[in-house]
């Protein structure tokens, strides 16, 4: 980026007269600064390390010293301001920018790898990101005034889904069928997914799929210990977004009415439910309320509440 498109982009005052002209890109991090870079000083600690890697420039909010004529430094009002306004310059540039979910992005990480571009962060950790390629950013960690993402078509359907199950799902996808162990839940976020592929000219690769962390069952019997498929009487799914919860409830009963369900949450929902306080009250209550499927919601892992898998008796134990 040429010295004078920062200082019109950034409302910034140019300190210096720099022999430089361009930068070849843009960090805060003063360790990553190479030669040609515009460092960022969100530490102003850092601005020594990044002239002596070969800093072009300094974009600074502070009183600091001019300590190098020959660079450019770009004196900004607020620093936070002008990293969004470089940030939003960015992203117009890039050639696609696709914003998805959490399922979504983990997807397209499994089936398209090679082809797309994937970033999740910070917005600081996007000005040193590399987007010469389409690219696929986690909606949850940028704030959508940033950037304006690909509209991305919903019709129509890019696949029959010709078996909905609630842990896994067939489907025929260009002729072709595929069993996917992703739950049936998770339709219209694998048809966006693909819906992407198509938009980025890539190939889609459907069989590398495999498992994801997404309503994954934990077969238990009611002491809680592990069971093995078709050996437990109840099963627990682990969902940290407690808005989801309710949905993933609605769509187990309509895809398996037979089964008992309920709810629980350390905070209350618009659906019936079960509350509990710490792990200690949660694994009490799973013991003594009635249900074979139980989704729980939480930010912590599903071993924290269940028991240790007893290890079968040896022909000797005792003796």
């Amino acid at each position: 980026m040429d010295v004078h498109e920062v200082v019109a982009i950034t409302r910034g005052v140019l300190k210096s007269r720099p022999y430089v002209h361009k930068f070849t890109h843009t960090t805060h991090k003063a360790s990553q600064v190479r030669q040609g870079s515009l460092f960022v000083a969100l530490d102003i600690g850092g601005i020594d390390l990044a002239l002596s890697l070969g800093a072009y420039g300094i974009l600074y909010d502070q009183e600091v010293p001019i300590s190098d004529t020959e660079v450019a430094w770009i004196y900004v009002p607020n620093l936070d301001m002008a990293v969004e306004k470089l940030l939003y310059y960015k992203l117009l540039e890039a050639p696609a920018i696709f914003g998805v979910c959490a399922v979504e992005f983990a997807i397209l990480q499994k089936i398209a790898p090679e082809e797309l571009l994937f970033f999740e962060g910070s917005k600081l950790d996007l000005l040193d990101f590399n987007l010469s390629a389409p690219c696929v950013i986690l909606q949850d960690t940028l704030q959508s005034h940033l950037f304006k993402p690909k509209d991305i078509p919903l019709e129509p359907m890019p696949f029959e889904v010709l078996l909905p199950e609630l842990f896994s799902m067939s489907i025929c996808y260009q002729r072709q069928r595929y069993d996917l162990k992703l739950s049936s839940f998770y339709v219209p976020q694998l048809a966006k997914a693909l819906h992407i592929c198509t938009l980025a000219s890539i190939q889609v690769h459907l069989d590398r799929l495999g498992v994801l962390n997404f309503m994954q069952p934990h077969y238990t019997n009611p002491q809680l210990e592990p069971c093995a498929f078709g050996q437990s009487l109840q099963i627990l799914i682990l969902e940290k977004q407690s808005e989801q919860i309710v949905k993933m409830a609605r769509y187990a009963h309509k895809i398996t009415p037979w089964q008992q369900i309920q709810i629980f949450t350390p905070k209350p929902l618009s659906a019936p439910h079960v509350l509990y306080g710490d792990l200690a009250h949660l694994r009490q209550i799973l013991q003594i309320t009635p249900y074979t499927l139980g989704f729980i919601g939480g930010d912590f892992a599903i071993q924290q509440i269940l028991k240790p898998k007893k290890s079968p008796k040896g022909l000797f134990d005792g003796l």
